[in-house]
């Protein structure tokens, strides 16, 4: 399909920007137009040469034009597809959304979900949403509009509260940690697995954001859950960190110990966590404080996760 416009709002991302650059850049079976709005649009204008950088490259495939635009009723006329990834300058607003709670005892893994970080996020990222919806509505009223900003159910929803006959789904790169999981699985108690992507395994995904759950895993004709009683018994002790475990680890550090503790603790017809462990310990966070043991402000030893968001964030340039 040629001719496609795609409409990215936060023009400047450095994450799923970056990503959507990399995937165009690849694909043979689209090509057209990319327009990139921010309210800072110069660095906007830095990811528009970025990509166009990449395109040229000699391995690079795809067809795609960049642009950056000041205004986004311009960025979005006649769109087919709208992104949104939007992100308040972190050391303006979420240090201070994570820290400030803090002082009073709350502290929260990711806090972008729940709690009173959660609820502050949302606050200040519903009038944006609403304000995106009303520009599609005017601009281009059928576009599929792809929200990737959390708290995305809530975001997700807001758009429908501004423009009812909306096309908009949220999405959430969870699922892909816990099929690699189910992958390693396979290797490890299936005899004919052998380098299983987590393409390959076939999941049943129920819940909301930041709170799914898999009840069901294949790989071809072999159920791997049944599989996962083995497994526990394997990972365990849950939770098997001390203090100082974690120390020049990557805040984005998983080891699926929350997810394998509510498995644990539910049964054997439980369903599996499938939320990174950092975001699923944030909607149980009040359980999981009682026993954890906390290194400073930045790292949640026992169950193998760190407070990413609050040094990260703190410290992530804005544009």
């Amino acid at each position: 399909m040629r001719d496609l416009k795609i409409e990215y709002v936060d023009g400047r991302s450095r994450g799923w920007a970056h990503t959507l650059i990399n995937d165009l850049a690849k694909c043979m079976d689209l090509a057209g137009e990319v327009a990139l709005y921010d309210v800072n649009c110069e660095a906007a204008a830095r990811n528009a040469d970025l990509a166009t950088q990449v395109m040229e490259r000699e391995k690079a495939v795809g067809d795609w034009i960049f642009e950056a635009h000041r205004d986004m009723g311009e960025a979005l006329d006649d769109a087919d597809f709208v992104i949104c990834s939007i992100q308040d300058p972190p050391a303006e607003t979420f240090v201070h959304d994570i820290n400030v709670p803090q002082e009073y005892g709350i502290y929260q893994t990711v806090a972008d979900t729940v709690g009173p970080d959660g609820t502050i996020r949302a606050l200040q990222t519903i009038p944006q949403y609403r304000d995106i919806a009303a520009t599609v509505r005017e601009r281009c009223p059928d576009a599929w509009v792809i929200n990737y900003t959390n708290p995305m159910t809530v975001c997700t929803r807001a758009l429908y509260e501004e423009y009812p006959d909306i096309n908009a789904i949220g999405l959430c790169h969870e699922v892909f940690k816990t099929q690699e999981v189910f992958a390693e699985m396979a290797e490890q108690y299936v005899d004919e697995a052998e380098d299983v992507d987590r393409s390959e395994i076939q999941v049943t995904v129920k819940g909301v954001n930041h709170f799914t759950w898999v009840d069901e895993a294949t790989w071809r004709d072999y159920n791997l859950f049944r599989f996962l009683d083995e497994e526990l018994e394997r990972r365990k002790p849950i939770p098997g960190y001390e203090p100082g475990d974690l120390e020049g680890e990557s805040y984005w550090v998983n080891n699926q110990q929350v997810a394998f503790d509510l498995y644990d603790r539910f049964g054997v017809s439980a369903p599996l966590a499938t939320t990174i462990s950092s975001s699923m310990q944030e909607l149980f966070i009040n359980f999981y404080f009682i026993k954890i043991i906390l290194i400073s402000t930045a790292t949640i030893i026992g169950s193998s996760v760190r407070l990413q968001w609050i040094r990260w964030q703190g410290h992530r340039p804005s544009a």
